[in-house]
């Protein structure tokens, strides 16, 4: 590994760390990840055992610090994964953080956001994160501080799967009730499944959310034609070919029952 010659100590130390964690080049971030991967206890970690025994788990420490703006007083692997993800969670809801995760906030998040999000778009890497994100929320008993939020305030969020969960089944509630009024506002809707897209969570629960797009269609086609089809049979056949036909098939029913039937409580 290349070093600058004018690297200062705490450039030597992140690159001597670096090497350990078989990093090509100095990377503060990379080297934070890949100690994480080994294990949050640091007794099973085989990286973190050989930054005790060849550099020093201060230097470390300084290293996390200044890229993650975690407190270094009584630090621990899973006191830093742990801080980390709660803080992503918090940055990325539309509301309050549940009261009893909110002593777990890194300030500022800016840092500590970053660096979670950047692991979780590495499609190396991800799945490591995925296995980490899993074990702390069954930890942390999450899914219990995720039940009392609403959609609005969850729709970005992604820090844990149970969220898609909870997203999910709070959805499935409110479209099971919204279905009966004559008129509802589904802007809000759009915005929400949207945004779960493009999260890291959406494959594995692709088809829920689409059975959810296809349920917010037809709340839109039963509100478009309220009145009903009070047309000359031309009309409306033309009607029927150009479009009726595609939206109704798209909100076909029974399709929409298979799908969401393991989220309706």
């Amino acid at each position: 590994m290349g070093i600058s010659p004018d690297s200062d100590e705490r450039g030597l130390l992140l690159a001597m760390l670096s090497v350990l964690a078989g990093l090509k080049v100095p990377d503060a971030g990379r080297l934070i990840r890949r100690v994480l991967l080994g294990g949050l206890l640091e007794s099973d970690n085989v990286l973190w055992s050989d930054i005790e025994r060849f550099v020093s788990k201060e230097a470390f420490w300084e290293v996390v610090q200044e890229h993650t703006d975690l407190d270094k007083q009584n630090p621990s692997l899973n006191k830093l994964f742990v801080q980390l993800l709660i803080t992503h969670f918090a940055q990325s809801l539309h509301g309050a953080i549940p009261s009893q995760l909110a002593n777990q906030v890194i300030t500022p998040k800016q840092r500590a956001y970053a660096f979670i999000d950047q692991w979780t778009r590495d499609q190396q890497d991800s799945p490591g994160w995925k296995t980490l994100s899993n074990e702390v929320a069954d930890q942390l008993h999450i899914l219990d501080a995720l039940e009392i939020l609403e959609p609005e305030v969850l729709f970005e969020a992604a820090s844990f799967e149970v969220v898609d969960q909870v997203f999910i089944c709070a959805c499935v509630k409110i479209l099971r009730t919204q279905i009966w009024q004559p008129t509802v506002e589904l802007t809000p809707w759009r915005t929400w499944l949207q945004a779960r897209h493009t999260l890291i969570w959406f494959p594995k629960y692709e088809k829920i959310y689409q059975a959810m797009d296809a349920a917010i269609a037809m709340l839109e086609f039963k509100q478009q034609y309220i009145a009903g089809f009070r047309q000359p049979a031309p009309a409306l056949f033309k009607a029927y070919a150009s479009f009726l036909k595609q939206t109704v098939s798209y909100c076909n029913p029974i399709m929409l029952w298979k799908k969401l039937r393991y989220f309706v409580v």
